[in-house]
């Protein structure tokens, strides 16, 4: 059986997609072995005596809670499910076939008691990351929306799929399991024809349990009734005796499913009508497959892409991305760490820079998530990219400090951007291709880039972030100071203090994720020296000579067009303007201001 037909969740289209990357069978099967825990090429009998046996271990749960003093918040915390791999797999497999297993019950009943322990609490928040998220959306739905809750997911499992009845739920686990694959693989329709006929007898009535076939008050769903409604369904497709048919239904039909999914549909109903779905909140990477896999509730967005608007499912662009990596880097789509949302949180006024939006594409406020990464992050990126660049090649800050002089900084931002792009190609983010770098700089010195540096998991969100930058925001992640002890380049200069009677900088230092945990790097101060020859009456006119001033060799400072010669006043004091050389005939321009008639 393909994998990749597993994997696609609710991807539009699964048939074409199947059929149109088949190529990657192989690394599907590897996936969902990852996510799910199981062996998708046994045959279906297997594949389900696996899942049985997993749903019928002891499962403990542990939910983690905390208050926020100033806020007056409670926090319900489900972090710990992330670091317990089997849970995760029972997680994903209960959304796959739509099934809320027990766990979702017991951190719904868990939440319950929590919530009813805290007294004098204004706002309660759960949160949780990946399988964990999912678990926080069916707890925060099941406890009752309304005002002072709310849940934020970051590339959390989406489970739509508990939001209707699918014809699976009725007969149990192993069954259950059974009409899932064998309608997912198109062997038969079992689950299919079970749907159809259950809302022909009216057990089913706009995808939940009708109110016919309930009992105590819509609480509890009448057995009995529909028992004999399942056992009509199968005796038309069966020749066996009415009692026999009758046992199996007894012996098979499990109301706790029913009666759960049933519940959790009224609930999730309620706060739809209620126009809550602005407190259910989830924010997914564009390249996490298993916050892709299926669709979400209530209000999701992509923040590496602009804040844009969730669909759920794979797209081509991750399909490429799978196809393009080693198997053993698939991980790089499947984990997921809550510190890579981090630099896209505003942690001060205008420090993501200009164009920042939030979720709802206005202003943000400070702690919010938005559309661009910080420029502290960005600028402690170039910081470590620099540094690597440095040990590998001398010459880079000369390199650098020419190109800014000559273009404002045009070629030092497209290095960063193709460092970046490199990273991009080392994950399979992007196809590989002669025309991808852009800088003069590794264009003459491709060696430089090796399958061994390190990679950055945010560079693609990081380049599209350059490139729409103003010149204003770019000016604010590096500078160059020129002084009498030399020049320096200055990456994540610290601040001075909000408090101007402190005489204190900012000097908090903040590290930021890499590729893992092994790959961190931070935003302190770096000040980088340019070596220099030895100084000289020519050197400040452009010429590296030690030899006679030679006009033709200035570019540095003589403006032809303009007939005069151009300064900045960061030079320093002492800074020599006029000289042997200097032609009185020119005008003498500092941050270009003529101060020929003034002298």
């Amino acid at each position: 059986m393909n994998g990749l037909r597993f994997l696609l969740g609710d991807t539009a289209n699964p048939d074409k997609i199947v059929s149109k990357w088949n190529m990657l069978e192989e690394k599907a099967t590897y996936l969902v072995n990852n996510l799910f825990g199981i062996e998708i090429n046994n045959d279906i009998k297997s594949i389900v005596l696996e899942i049985n046996k997993k749903f019928h271990k002891e499962k403990e749960l542990n939910i983690d809670n905390y208050k926020k003093t100033e806020e007056n918040e409670l926090i319900i915390d489900f972090g710990a499910i992330e670091q317990d791999r089997e849970l995760s797999h029972l997680i994903c497999l209960s959304i796959a076939a739509g099934l809320p297993g027990q766990l979702f019950e017991i951190a719904a009943e868990h939440s319950g008691e929590i919530i009813r322990e805290s007294e004098n609490i204004d706002k309660i928040t759960f949160i949780g990351n990946s399988a964990a998220g999912a678990i926080a959306q069916y707890a925060y739905v099941s406890t009752g929306t309304g005002p002072g809750k709310q849940c934020v997911t970051l590339n959390s499992v989406g489970i739509k799929r508990f939001t209707e009845f699918n014809g699976n739920e009725f007969f149990g686990y192993p069954l259950a399991f059974d009409y899932f694959l064998s309608d997912l693989f198109r062997i038969d329709n079992n689950m299919r024809y079970l749907l159809v006929e259950l809302e022909k007898y009216g057990v089913l009535e706009d995808g939940n349990i009708s109110y016919r076939f309930r009992k105590d008050y819509g609480k509890k769903i009448d057995r009995e009734r529909i028992l004999f409604v399942l056992v009509n369904i199968l005796m038309s497709k069966s020749d066996a005796e009415k009692e026999e048919i009758q046992e199996l239904v007894e012996n098979l039909f499990d109301p706790l499913i029913v009666e759960r999914k049933m519940l959790f549909i009224d609930r999730y109903r309620d706060y739809i009508v209620k126009r809550d779905k602005d407190t259910i909140i989830n924010y997914v990477m564009s390249d996490n497959i298993p916050a892709l896999m299926y669709g979400h509730i209530g209000g999701t967005y992509i923040v590496d892409k602009d804040m844009n608007k969730y669909n759920p499912g794979l797209t081509d662009e991750v399909l490429g991305k799978i196809e393009r990596l080693d198997q053993d880097k698939l991980e790089l789509l499947t984990e997921s760490n809550s510190e890579i949302f981090q630099p896209f949180i505003l942690r001060k006024e205008k420090g993501n820079g200009d164009r920042t939006v939030n979720r709802f594409g206005q202003t943000p406020e400070i702690n919010q998530m938005t559309n661009n990464l910080s420029l502290d992050y960005l600028s402690a990126l170039i910081k470590d990219i620099i540094r690597d660049l440095h040990n590998k090649d001398n010459n880079i800050l000369k390199c650098l400090f020419k190109s800014s002089r000559l273009d404002h900084g045009s070629e030092f931002i497209e290095i960063i951007k193709d460092r970046l792009r490199h990273s991009m190609l080392l994950q399979g983010k992007i196809p590989g291709s002669d025309d991808i770098y852009k800088s003069s700089y590794f264009k003459e010195n491709p060696g430089l880039l090796t399958e061994q540096d390190k990679v950055y998991s945010l560079a693609g969100p990081a380049v599209r972030q350059l490139e729409r930058m103003s010149d204003h925001d770019i000016r604010k992640l590096f500078k160059w100071e020129l002084t009498g002890e030399g020049i320096f380049l200055i990456i994540c200069g610290k601040e001075e203090s909000e408090d101007e009677n402190s005489g204190k900088q900012d000097d908090s230092i903040i590290e930021y994720h890499g590729s893992d945990s092994k790959q961190k790097f931070d935003n302190s101060e770096e000040r980088l020296k340019l070596e220099c020859n030895e100084p000289s009456r020519n050197r400040i006119y452009g010429s590296s000579r030690q030899g006679r001033y030679i006009e033709e060799l200035d570019n540095e400072y003589l403006l032809k067009d303009e007939d005069a010669y151009q300064f900045n006043n960061s030079q320093g004091a002492g800074f020599e303007i006029l000289s042997e050389n200097t032609s009185p005939e020119r005008k003498i321009k500092i941050d270009g201001r003529d101060i020929s008639i003034e002298y």
